[in-house]
C-alpha cells in the first residue's frame, strides 16, 4: 500500500526563465510559476509525426501501396500516431515519445506530480517512482522532483531529491522520476511532494525522433537468442530503433523506458544509451537521418518476469 502523499504548491522557481527559454491523475499540485493559473492555459499543439509516406518513403510504391513484410497492402494503412480514444491520456506516438498520459488538453498551468501513477516500496528501504507532467505552455528543462517523508504523527524522517532523466519536457509531456531514502518504508506514512524546474538550456533536438519497438521477448525458459546468456532462465529483452529528424547531431542519445502496472503506477525504469545500427558501439553522435538501436535486457526475475504485459513509456533524450 502506498503511503499518504501531499502535493503543494512551490512558487518561486525560474518563472520569468521558463517564459524567455519557450521552445516551442490522482491529485497533484506542484509548481505554480508565479501569479493564479489560467483557468484556460493557451492551446499547444502534439509533437506529430509525420506521415509514414516521409518517413519511410521506401516502404510505398508509386500507387501509394505500403510492404507489410510479406505482401503489399492497397491501400496502406492508416498510420495511427495519436489514438482515436475520447481520453486525452490514451495511447499516443510521438516525436521523442510512445506511450499514454501525454495530455495537451487538460492542463493547469503547472508541472505536476501524478499522483496515480506513485509506486512507493511498502518494506525494506523506502523508494518510488512514478511521473511529473509538464501542464505549462511552454517546454521546460531539468525537472527535480523532492520528497519529504513523515510519520504518521508527522514527525519529518527524510528530505530526498531526484532528477527526472528526460529533459528537456514539453507542454502537455509526462516525465519519469525516481526516488529513494534510507529509511525503513514501514514508518512512512505520509510523502509530501515538491517540484522544481529549470528553464531549457539545450538538447531540444535530442527529442526530434521516431521511436520503433522491433521486437520483445519474455524472461524465463524459452529458444535461446543471440543476446542471451549461455543458460536459462533468459532475461525480458526489448529491442528497438530511433530515427533522427533533427537538423544537427544529437550528442550522447539515450532511450529511457518506464513500464506500467495493471493501476498505471510506473513498476520499473531503465535507461539505455543509443547503439551503432551496425555494431556495439555507442551512437554518438546520432547524425541527421541516422538510425540508432537499443537494446533492454532485464534479468531480475523479480522485475523481469512481468514485463512482457506490462505497458510500457519510451522518450528518447540526451545525457549532459
Amino acid at each position: 500500500m502506498n503511503p499518504r502523499t501531499t502535493f503543494r504548491t512551490v512558487s518561486s522557481l525560474v518563472a520569468v526563465a521558463i517564459a524567455a527559454s519557450a521552445c516551442g491523475g490522482g491529485d497533484s499540485l506542484a509548481l505554480r510559476t508565479g501569479g493564479t493559473p489560467s483557468a484556460t492555459p493557451p492551446p499547444v499543439t502534439l509533437p506529430t509525426l509525420p506521415p509514414p509516406q516521409e518517413r519511410h518513403p521506401e516502404s510505398f510504391n508509386e500507387g501509394g501501396c505500403w510492404w507489410d513484410r510479406d505482401d503489399w497492402v492497397c491501400p496502406a494503412t492508416e498510420d495511427v500516431t495519436v489514438e482515436s480514444s475520447p481520453s486525452p491520456d490514451a495511447l499516443k506516438t510521438l516525436r521523442g515519445f510512445i506511450g499514454p498520459y501525454y495530455n495537451v488538453e487538460e492542463r493547469s498551468s503547472s508541472v505536476e506530480v501524478q499522483g496515480s501513477t506513485v509506486s512507493a516500496a511498502a518494506d525494506g528501504a523506502w523508494r518510488a517512482s512514478g511521473l511529473v507532467r509538464n501542464e505549462m505552455s511552454v517546454s521546460v528543462g531539468q525537472i527535480t522532483v523532492h520528497a519529504v517523508l513523515k510519520t504518521a504523527a508527522g514527525a519529518i524522517l527524510a528530505h530526498e531529491s531526484a532528477l527526472s532523466p528526460v529533459a528537456p519536457v514539453r507542454p502537455g509531456e509526462p516525465a519519469p522520476f525516481e526516488i529513494a531514502a534510507d529509511v525503513d518504508a514501514s514508518f512512512v506514512a505520509d510523502v509530501e511532494w515538491d517540484v522544481g524546474v529549470a528553464a531549457v538550456s539545450g538538447g531540444v533536438h535530442a527529442r526530434d525522433t521516431e521511436i520503433m519497438v522491433d521486437w520483445r521477448v519474455p524472461y524465463g525458459d524459452r529458444e535461446r537468442m543471440r543476446e542471451d546468456p549461455p543458460e536459462g532462465p533468459y532475461p525480458f529483452v526489448m529491442g528497438g530503433s530511433v530515427a533522427s529528424m533533427a537538423r544537427e547531431p544529437i550528442e550522447r542519445p539515450v532511450v529511457i523506458v518506464a513500464w506500467l502496472d495493471a493501476s498505471g503506477r510506473v513498476a520499473s525504469i531503465d535507461q539505455r544509451p543509443l547503439m551503432d545500427i551496425h555494431d556495439n558501439a555507442t551512437a554518438e553522435p546520432l547524425r541527421p537521418d541516422d538510425i540508432g538501436r537499443f537494446l533492454v535486457v532485464e534479468d531480475d526475475p523479480s522485475i523481469a518476469r512481468d514485463l512482457i504485459d506490462l505497458e510500457y513509456m519510451i522518450w528518447t533524450t540526451h545525457r549532459d
